[in-house]
């Protein structure tokens, strides 16, 4: 077996980082990322937007590395001894660089390939330019922070690659295959979906209920993105049912379980499931009740295999949405809460 080292931060990874993380493991069996801790990244350009915990979990879940460890600073050749990789990868752009060539004298026996950047693709700095100077986090998402723009407007980007589609493209559903990445299907290499979720799918949710009561959705633009990044744009609004109901009263939380209720009956009406409705995906102000978040959602106009519409249909029948609601913010009934039990038993665990 052929195992293959390549060190980096991946910060808000994106297509360009795919793309390299793809190159090196078409050249290996076996595909280790060393990841730049968080002070690392400090001490060598600046303090990384997202954790190395965030950065290391969509490392794993990528279907081209097959392990991740922590990389502090140490020298290539302590790394070899402790990894003892069979070839070291890095971006062209430190061929001549000190480290590198001081390894290749002392291993002149391990072969270090370096592949080529990705000229005129995206970067962590250039996407986060990309954003005015007052923007602030809100939260952390799979696919990257979620940033409030002038206090109106949340911004989320999703890193989405042609291939993408509402269909499923990996040919089969199986949520017993954690984590939802797809990574041992054969023929799927050209999809970089690297946390399992395909961002054409949550577009079209959003743009299916952009003009019901309960969206906040504006828009999906390219506008002032680099290559392959959408940023979704929704207006900021109130607060979630988390934080708001820690001081709500008992009649008003009752009145927005009843708002949920109706909404999540209006979706399944329409085939759909959300699939991730919970305390921070649900916001309220004043008699006012949105969701938000469709990453997770499944929808009856998707091209679907044999096995994900048979999972779909079954979600439909138990009402996945509803159960999931009231076990999350803990007002569910016995019976329901035995039905949500069975229910992850039968399917997987594989729930949000």
């Amino acid at each position: 077996m052929i195992v293959g080292f390549i060190t980096g931060t991946f910060d808000l990874l994106h297509a360009s980082h795919l793309r390299l993380l793809h190159q090196c493991s078409q050249r290996c069996d076996y595909l280790i990322v060393g990841l730049v801790t968080d002070e690392l990244g400090a001490a060598q350009k600046r303090i990384p937007l997202l954790s190395f915990n965030h950065r290391r979990v969509l490392l794993e879940n990528c279907k081209w590395v097959d392990a991740v460890t922590r990389f502090s600073g140490e020298t290539k050749s302590a790394s070899y001894d402790h990894l003892k990789f069979d070839i070291l990868f890095s971006s062209s752009e430190y061929i001549h660089s000190s480290e590198h060539s001081s390894f290749e004298l002392q291993h002149p026996e391990i072969k270090c390939i370096y592949i080529p950047k990705d000229i005129g693709g995206p970067s962590t700095t250039q996407i986060s330019k990309t954003f005015k100077h007052d923007l602030q986090i809100l939260a952390l998402g799979t696919t990257g922070p979620l940033f409030l723009l002038d206090n109106q407007f949340v911004i989320k980007t999703l890193t989405i690659v042609p291939e993408h589609t509402t269909k499923d493209i990996y040919g089969f559903f199986d949520m017993s295959m954690l984590p939802r990445n797809w990574k041992s299907v054969v023929g799927s290499e050209k999809f970089p979906c690297y946390a399992g979720i395909n961002p054409a799918r949550e577009i079209y949710l959003n743009e299916k209920y952009k003009y019901h009561h309960f969206s906040l959705f504006v828009e999906a633009t390219t506008e002032h993105c680099q290559n392959d990044v959408v940023m979704l744009k929704s207006r900021f609004f109130g607060q979630t049912f988390t934080v708001w109901s820690k001081t709500a009263t008992e009649n008003q939380i009752d009145e927005v379980h009843k708002k949920v209720r109706h909404i999540i009956e209006e979706l399944r009406q329409n085939k759909t499931i959300h699939f991730d409705l919970h305390g921070d995906n649900v916001l309220v102000q004043n008699d006012q009740v949105k969701i938000i978040d469709w990453g997770w959602g499944l929808d009856s106009s998707f091209e679907m295999s044999r096995n994900e519409s048979e999972y779909f249909q079954t979600l439909l029948r138990w009402n996945f949405d509803l159960l999931h609601w009231n076990c999350s913010t803990g007002v569910a009934t016995d019976n329901e809460k035995i039905a949500y039990r069975t229910f992850i038993s039968r399917i997987g665990s594989d729930i949000p």
